[in-house]
């Protein structure tokens, strides 16, 4: 996807799909994060389900309670899925897909140079 060129303001008071700059200027974020805000931004909800998690704490590697609730959910929605496994990063999970693959296939060869995000 095309970037457009950079910002050479100062953003203040993103609401909804609406960013302002310092001068009170209003524009239509239409790249919303890349994908990371596609709710818009301040969200209520968002913003709600992101105070609750905050009270839980902030350790990325520890399961809570909606780890295993979300879990389920895929298994409910996944007949053939029997784990479900968090990982923190994009590369953590590729890395673990192929390990996977590999490990079930009993292939070692593995196409490369694709684009995965």
């Amino acid at each position: 996807m095309p970037r457009p060129r950079a910002c050479r303001c100062s953003l203040r008071d993103p609401k909804a799909a609406y960013l302002r700059d310092v001068d009170g200027h209003r524009y239509i974020d239409c790249a919303l994060g890349y994908g990371s805000v596609v709710l818009g931004h301040g969200h209520p909800a968002v913003a709600d389900a992101m105070r609750q998690a905050a009270r839980l704490g902030g350790h990325s590697t520890l399961l809570n309670r909606w780890h295993a609730e979300l879990a389920q959910r895929f298994v409910d929605m996944i007949p053939a899925a029997e784990m479900v496994a968090f990982l923190r990063t994009g590369s953590d999970a590729v890395s673990a897909a192929v390990r996977l693959a590999r490990a079930i296939t009993k292939r070692r060869v593995v196409l490369h140079w694709g684009l995965h995000g």
